[in-house]
């Protein structure tokens, strides 16, 4: 994890690499493979979209979004000096 800000509590914010969102998610990692562990949700888990949230900054709300492309080039970021790849998302509405 990197630290990039803090919450409005003074919390550390940190950006998750994809392996540590795959943890979180329930994979598992050997020296050549990463796999999900077998459980009862791991198909619906493989069938769900991912939905993004991003604060309005004002405290009224958020803004959802799905995965709408993925680029699996990996670049570093000039900026911050990290491995990066892009997501590309588009607006969700909940009645769709």
């Amino acid at each position: 994890m990197k630290q990039i800000g803090t919450d409005f509590q003074g919390w550390p914010v940190n950006a998750l690499t994809l392996r540590e969102i795959l943890h979180k998610l329930g994979f598992e990692e050997d020296s050549e493979t990463i796999t999900l562990v077998k459980g009862e949700d791991s198909n619906k888990l493989l069938d769900s979209y991912p939905l993004t949230l991003e604060d309005d900054g004002m405290g009224y709300g958020i803004k959802p979004m799905l995965i709408t492309e993925v680029d699996n080039e990996v670049y570093e970021d000039d900026d911050s000096n990290l491995n990066v790849f892009n997501l590309f998302r588009d607006g969700y509405r909940q009645n769709d």
